[in-house]
């Protein structure tokens, strides 16, 4: 959340990675209809993607979060064309 807030950006789809002590990996994400704007929000989505995967009796060797579908104030609301008029 900081390096969002850093760069000036948004995003709207957050991406849970879990590697297990076997190596296995899994991945779930959610796209969101709003843009994250706050840690709190990240925070309640992530907790809900966690919830969702059955951890119990598994050791987790790393967890990432990924924030994607990224919007900046210098390109918000504009339109681009495949061709110039």
């Amino acid at each position: 959340m900081e390096r969002l807030e850093h760069s000036d950006a948004t995003g709207r789809t957050i991406t849970l990675k879990i590697k297990f002590s076997d190596f296995r990996q899994i991945t779930r994400s959610k796209t969101l209809q709003n843009y994250i704007r706050d840690f709190d929000t990240l925070h309640k989505e992530v907790s809900e993607i966690r919830k969702s995967i059955k951890l119990e009796g598994t050791r987790i060797r790393l967890l990432g979060v990924t924030i994607s579908n990224l919007e900046t104030d210098d390109c918000a609301d504009r339109q681009l064309y495949l061709f110039e008029d």
